[in-house]
């Protein structure tokens, strides 16, 4: 009795075990078979990597093709700018060449206006200049004129009254002081001539160097009529006896003004 218990007791036990077995068997191939399940629902297939790559490639392009239309917008619009600045920078251009030339010719009639005012007062001077000198040495040449016609009637008047004088020497200085006296006047002629040619003259530079050449010359042959008048009043006095000398020129100094 004893030992049929312990038989059954053994074969329950072992019949236990085996349907513990089977039951972690199953539950075994269930995981395994749940776990398969689901390793392969999350594996992509080829076909979906490849629509995903593409998918992602045109996402690319597309915005790649963005940026590069977005760049042709800015390039066009710089270049919009760009030629926009330069189009006002040439009519700036324009304009200040415009306003530079304008100067100049307003520049160049201001400069022509004045030059000619300048020409006409420097005309004006030299003009004044050589009239007073004109007559300041026509009036020289006058009075040494009539000092000479004096001394001339001198001469006459003592030879009438002593033919024993001698008056040769006198005569002579006083015919070469009339020669002096002639060309004083001749360069007085000259000088009107240079007068007259510079109130036309547009070189009033040359024109006042000839003025004043002019000047001088007759400044310098009517001082050389004065003096030459002087020699022969000095020789007239000096072979006229002290009774004859009662009057001027011979005893007076009517010389001392003839040129002032």
């Amino acid at each position: 009795m004893t030992a049929h218990k312990t038989t059954a007791l053994a074969l329950l036990f072992a019949a236990s075990l085996a349907v513990t077995g089977v039951a972690f068997a199953q539950e075994g191939t269930a995981e395994t078979t749940s776990t398969g399940s689901a390793a392969v629902s999350t594996t992509p297939s080829q076909s979906e990597m490849r629509a995903r790559a593409e998918a992602k490639a045109a996402e690319l392009r597309a915005k790649a093709e963005q940026q590069r239309m977005e760049l042709q917008a800015k390039v066009a619009s710089t270049t919009t700018l760009i030629d926009q600045k330069h189009d006002d920078l040439k009519a700036r251009i324009a304009s200040t060449t415009e306003m530079l030339k304008n100067k100049r010719v307003e520049l160049g009639e201001k400069i022509a206006s004045s030059t000619a005012a300048q020409m006409e007062r420097r005309t004006n001077l030299i003009l004044g200049y050589g009239t007073r000198m004109e007559e300041r040495m026509a009036a020289a040449i006058e009075r040494l004129t009539t000092l000479a016609d004096r001394i001339d009637a001198r001469i006459v008047k003592i030879e009438a009254a002593d033919r024993s004088v001698k008056t040769d020497d006198a005569k002579t200085k006083l015919a070469d002081a009339r020669a002096k006296i002639a060309s004083a006047q001749a360069a007085l002629d000259d000088l009107k001539s240079k007068m007259n040619t510079l109130a036309s003259s547009t070189d009033t530079k040359t024109a006042f160097e000839a003025v004043k050449a002019a000047v001088n010359t007759v400044v310098e042959t009517t001082k050389a009529a004065h003096q030459a008048l002087v020699d022969a009043v000095a020789s007239l006095k000096a072979g006229v006896p002290e009774k004859l000398r009662n009057d001027s020129p011979v005893g007076g100094t009517a010389t001392s003004s003839a040129v002032q």
